[in-house]
């Protein structure tokens, strides 16, 4: 009889450190997870802004107007339209933000 009770012992110590094991294997998910969630709202690859231009010209017409602007971290890409359907205003300007100015240009 006293092996019966020493085995079920046994196995509830095991069960206790399961469960232990487990609960300690959350707390450091948890915390992984927060500490991901917290690390999204940081940029992968800062741009030093004493280095950026202060003005860049991208030469466009006067009837031309943006539409779009969208910036990554080396890359700004403005993409232009006219009200009148001019076809020398559908473009989209890519400018490197390292040496600010335009590095290409793609229209119809």
């Amino acid at each position: 009889m006293m092996t019966t009770h020493a085995g079920s012992m046994r196995k509830v110590q095991l069960i206790k450190g399961l469960v232990i094991f487990m609960s300690i294997l959350i707390f450091l998910g948890l915390i992984a997870l927060v500490w991901t969630i917290f690390n999204l709202n940081e940029p992968s690859n800062n741009i030093n802004n004493s280095t950026l231009p202060e003005k860049i010209s991208l030469g466009i017409p006067k009837h031309c107007e943006i539409s779009e602007i969208k910036l990554n971290t080396k890359f700004l890409t403005v993409r232009t339209y006219s009200s009148n359907k001019l076809i020398e205003c559908d473009q989209i300007y890519i400018i490197n933000l390292s040496k600010g100015r335009v590095v290409s240009t793609v229209g119809r």
